[in-house]
């Protein structure tokens, strides 16, 4: 199984703790995946912090 390490770093028009909210639910990475990656989680935490590992599956078709 191989660890992957995603860092984004994005500025939105909202307060700290709404955004902190938002992105610290791991069910919410599937609102931010798009459809056609088929994104599933197999395992996550109730909320996320720094360290915190989520096993998923994600399938693309390659033409």
């Amino acid at each position: 199984m191989h660890t992957y390490r995603l860092e984004r770093e994005q500025w939105l028009p909202k307060p700290v703790d709404e955004v902190y909210s938002f992105f610290s639910r791991p069910e919410n990475l599937q609102i931010l995946t798009p459809p056609w990656l088929d994104f599933r989680m197999v395992e996550a935490p109730e909320a996320l912090a720094v360290g915190s590992l989520i096993r998923s599956c994600a399938v693309t078709a390659m033409a």
